[in-house]
Parts: C-alpha cells; structure tokens; sequence
C-alpha cells in the first residue's frame, strides 16, 4: 500500500492547487481520492485498481486457509452477489465492493499457475484459449466487464470469457519470451516449458 498512498499524496499535491487556482476546490474533490472506489474519476480514476487488488490479495489469502471446494463456494457466492448489487457494491470506500469480485479471477489464475506445468505447447494452448475466448465476443453474446463498477458482464459467460482470454495471452508469452525456447525452433532446455 506504500505506493498507493505516496501516488495518492503526489496527485493530491498538484490536483489541490489547480483546484485552486481555478476557484473549482471542493470537499469532493479532496476527500473522494480519499476515500477510493469507483467515484474516482479524472487523476485518481485509476487508482481504485490499487487498493481493490490489495484488499482481494488479502481477502483471497486469507481463504487459502479453507479447502477449494468450500472457497470456490464462497467466492462464487461473493461473485453471484456482485451480480446482483454491483452497482451498490462498487462505491464503497477503498473499493472493497471491487475486491470480493475480483476473487473469481485470483482463483481462476491460482486454477492456471496449478495446471501450467502441464501444459506442454503454451503458444498453441494460448491461442485455443484466445480464440475460444474472442469468439462470444465477437458474435455479441458476451457483454464487457467494468471491474471499476462492479458490471461483470453476461452472467457467468463474461467471466469465462475474461479468463480464457487473460489465460491465453500468459500462456502465448509465456511461449514466446521463455529463455532458450524461440518460437518453437530451438529445443527448450530441461525443466523449461515448451514454446509450441
């Protein structure tokens, strides 16, 4: 959290002045960087990804202690109740509304990291999971994700497709930028994933 509040006192240095200067300085204007979420908007518009990835790093760390089944059960819980009162959700201070949501997609990359080392062709893999991913999108039956505001899409179906895209690109670049694999032409040492 250190460079999130030495970023937010940065800003605040220069956005309270222009503020003043241009007689536009509000309470809002200093107290909602304050408080994060999804308020936020021009400079500190962006930082709510900061403090709802370190809640979520904490929350989620905190249910490695409970069997998979049972935490998959509760983040789907917690994922079906974003569904529900996103919009409720989302504005809460330091952007704890965000966190619980963003659960799915720590579980989802906890899911990869375990299977990885059995993925022999990353590249090939990645693009499967890329073009599988794409394809609702593309035939407008996955609607986007806004993370920010807590709108995660079509039902189940936006989620998959996050992870399978998200999924894909780590596996391509993984593939791709492995020491001593290029692209699939030179044999990769022992012990290294295989780039194709």
């Amino acid at each position: 959290m250190t460079p999130y509040v030495a970023w937010l006192v940065l800003t605040l240095l220069v956005h309270v002045p222009l503020h003043i200067q241009r007689g536009t300085l509000t309470t809002d204007a200093v107290i909602l960087p304050l408080i994060g979420g999804s308020l936020n908007a021009g400079p500190f518009g962006a930082y709510w990804f900061m403090s709802a990835l370190f809640v979520s790093a904490v929350m989620f760390r905190a249910l490695e202690r409970v069997p998979i089944v049972l935490r998959a059960a509760l983040i789907a819980t917690i994922t079906a109740v974003t569904y529900l009162f996103g919009d409720v959700l989302a504005p809460l201070p330091l952007s704890l509304g965000v966190a619980g949501a963003a659960l799915i997609f720590l579980l989802a990359g906890q899911g990869l990291r375990r299977v990885r080392s059995r993925v022999g062709a990353p590249i090939r893999v990645g693009a499967a999971c890329l073009v599988a991913g794409a394809a609702p999108v593309l035939a407008g039956v996955s609607a986007p994700l806004d993370m920010k505001y807590n709108q995660l899409g079509t039902p189940v179906l936006s989620i998959v497709v996050a992870v399978l895209i998200s999924s894909g690109l780590v596996l391509i670049l993984e593939g791709a930028c492995s020491p001593g694999c290029r692209h699939g032409s030179t044999p990769c040492p022992p012990g290294s994933p295989r780039a194709a």
